[in-house]
């Protein structure tokens, strides 16, 4: 398997020359400017916004399972991302409920150079989902990019995630990029 930018027509030709074949569209990878006005996140009574810590890693680990069907143990979600160069836990911000369970996770990714920060991951529990959760707290993630000097946010999802893309046109968010899914037959 293999991913292709749509407008990188060149390599969908070496692909095709492989015994490669278009599968599906894979992602979207959607953008936005900072430079206009950001509405202030809202919560649900008692819920917060806050940064994480690295006390934060077994609720955290619980949190992805359940939003991405994956499989974390809070050991490997310390060691293979959060004590990893270029992790930093004020940039992973989370939405606790009112007891402190983690409901909402995004890291914002600022890249200073070229002036655009992206939101990798972004994931809400399903327990938590349809309260406007990840509405708030990419919100706050997109007024500590614009404070941190980013011009412009972008974040990249699989385009047959519905409810996503949908969150992220609601935030303004445009698609720039598509990303096609290549495989070669068994």
């Amino acid at each position: 398997r293999s991913d292709v930018f749509r407008c990188d027509e060149a390599r969908q030709r070496l692909l095709a020359q492989l015994g490669y074949a278009q599968y599906r569209v894979w992602d979207w990878i959607a953008e936005r400017d900072l430079g206009g006005p950001l509405p202030a996140p809202q919560l649900p009574a008692g819920y917060a916004i806050r940064a994480a810590t690295m006390d934060d890693a077994a609720q955290l680990a619980a949190a992805r399972n359940e939003a991405f069907g994956d499989s974390w143990s809070a050991a490997q979600l310390r060691d293979e991302v959060m004590r990893k160069p270029g992790y930093a836990c004020e940039r992973e911000l989370l939405v606790v409920d009112p007891a402190g369970a983690v409901a909402a996770f995004t890291i914002i990714w600022p890249d200073a150079l070229n002036g655009v920060g992206l939101f990798e991951p972004v994931g809400t529990r399903p327990a938590f989902q349809r309260r406007g959760l990840a509405r708030a707290l990419m919100l706050a993630g997109l007024h500590e990019l614009r404070r941190l000097g980013m011009r412009v946010a972008r974040v990249e999802h699989d385009a047959a995630n519905l409810p996503a893309g949908a969150l992220y046109r609601g935030l303004g968010f445009t698609t720039r990029f598509e990303t096609l899914g290549f495989r070669r037959g068994l």
